[in-house]
């Protein structure tokens, strides 16, 4: 259980910065928000499957929270400092939320 707790929050870390790479590649916005969001559905799929709504809730708001204050962060300390910063936030806060005290399902 703690170890697809894990992988799940730092799929949730990593799909901000692949997001972001793939954008950055194609120079395609739309491509990279597609990523977003198939990464943001597995993960939440994955966490209402473990610990049901709430979490799930919770960690998907802090995916996209970081998402949004990625593009702040950016202008101050540099686009990819700020992936990293928000995907680590990400990674940690998701896995903090989903953990043993989080609502189990049956």
């Amino acid at each position: 259980m703690e170890v697809m707790r894990l992988f799940t929050s730092l799929l949730a870390g990593m799909t901000l910065a692949v997001g972001f790479g793939v954008a950055q590649i194609t120079g395609n916005r739309l491509v990279g928000g597609i990523v977003l969001v198939i990464g943001a559905a597995i993960c939440g799929y994955r966490w209402w499957q473990s610990v049901g709504w709430f979490p799930t809730i919770a960690s998907e708001f802090v995916f996209f929270a970081s998402f949004v204050a990625s593009h702040p962060l950016a202008k101050q300390i540099g686009a990819w400092p700020a992936v990293a910063v928000v995907g680590a936030v990400t990674v940690v806060a998701s896995f903090v939320l989903t953990g043993p005290r989080a609502h189990q399902r049956p």
